[in-house]
């Protein structure tokens, strides 16, 4: 009995033992990921939301500038076209009728001037024959069929025009947007007079980011920004600041300031039009201390890291600068010497 309560105090005493062992190990015994501050260059930049915008003449309108019935439709939407491609033709035959009509009244016109011509060189010439009231007369007459004449050469020429206002070229290189014709249908009457054919040149595109009034004053021309699309997830193309709205937007109280942005679209990508932009505006860059954000700690309105002093971790507040989505820049507390614990963030 004796021999059993023994062995009792004996189990119970170096269970205490190893209980206690625990709890005065000490607290960073286990492997404490650590990180030098390094010299990074940090941007500080402005963020806006945006749209994307033809240029001022990278979309047109077209309609044939004469009235007509359309004869062939020759493209549809999405197509490219080249500068001069023929994108539709009216009907050719009521165009070709009004240019012979003309050329007809022309050649009348053109013998009635001749004779009357003549017969008023024919007065001059015999003065003796004819009084000088017949050979003023004569004169006046050829001198208006001569109008006649010019009036008939104007009328071919206007036909003659026409005639190539028969067919719809692309002004200039770019995607088909829309066509709202197709054969058989008329244009130039009513309500046809409306475009019936759009082009958009889709290199040619821009970008208005809404900045809000408080960052505004610190934009200038020709900064450097860059900007992603949902589009293209996790893909940033460069822009810069080519404009800066002197008149604000106001919506729902809040002002902003249209900033356009010209970019230039890379080989293989297609950017469209009232595409979403998300655009990052470089304010100013500069090589600066900095940690991985994963190293803070907060603490209501403090910032803390943990930094290693002997075989112990301390506590240091730090004072920060510019941040980006990892990483942040030290202005104070820590050196590029020092080892901070990297861990996920968190609170005191």
């Amino acid at each position: 009995m004796r021999n059993r309560d023994g062995f009792y105090w004996a189990a119970l005493l170096g269970l205490a033992a190893w209980s206690l062992c625990c709890r005065t190990a000490p607290a960073h015994a286990a492997e404490v990921r650590t990180v030098r501050p390094t010299v990074q260059r940090m941007v500080e930049s402005v963020l806006a939301t945006g749209v994307i915008r033809p240029k001022q003449g990278a979309s047109v309108q077209l309609t044939p500038q004469i009235a007509g019935r359309v004869e062939q439709v020759l493209v549809d939407v999405g197509d490219p076209v080249k500068a001069g491609q023929l994108l539709l033709r009216l009907e050719e035959a009521p165009l070709a009728a009004a240019r012979a009509e003309a050329a007809a009244a022309l050649a009348v016109a053109q013998a009635e001037w001749e004779l009357a011509d003549s017969e008023a060189q024919r007065y001059q010439a015999a003065p003796q024959v004819f009084s000088a009231e017949q050979v003023t007369r004569q004169t006046l007459q050829a001198q208006v069929k001569a109008q006649t004449v010019a009036q008939r050469q104007a009328a071919l020429d206007r036909a003659q025009i026409n005639w190539g206002y028969r067919e719809l070229r692309a002004p200039q290189a770019g995607t088909v947007s829309a066509v709202r014709i197709q054969p058989g249908e008329l244009v130039g009457y009513g309500d046809r007079s409306e475009s019936v054919v759009a082009l958009i040149d889709l290199k040619a595109l821009e970008i208005l980011a809404y900045v809000d009034e408080t960052d505004v004053g610190r934009m200038q021309i020709g900064q450097a920004a860059k900007f992603n699309l949902d589009t293209y997830l996790g893909q940033d193309f460069g822009a810069t600041i080519r404009q800066i709205d002197p008149q604000p937007e106001i919506q729902n109280g809040v002002v902003n300031y249209v900033v356009s942005l010209d970019f230039q679209v890379p080989d293989g990508v297609v950017i469209r039009p009232e595409m979403t932009a998300h655009v990052q505006i470089e304010i100013s860059a500069h090589e600066t201390l900095t940690l991985p954000r994963r190293c803070l700690i907060r603490d209501g309105t403090q910032t803390f890291v943990r930094v290693r002093e002997g075989p112990q971790m301390a506590l240091r507040p730090v004072q920060l600068g510019v941040r980006n989505e990892n990483t942040v820049e030290v202005l104070t507390g820590v050196s590029s010497n020092d080892e901070i614990e990297i861990h996920n963030g968190g609170s005191l």
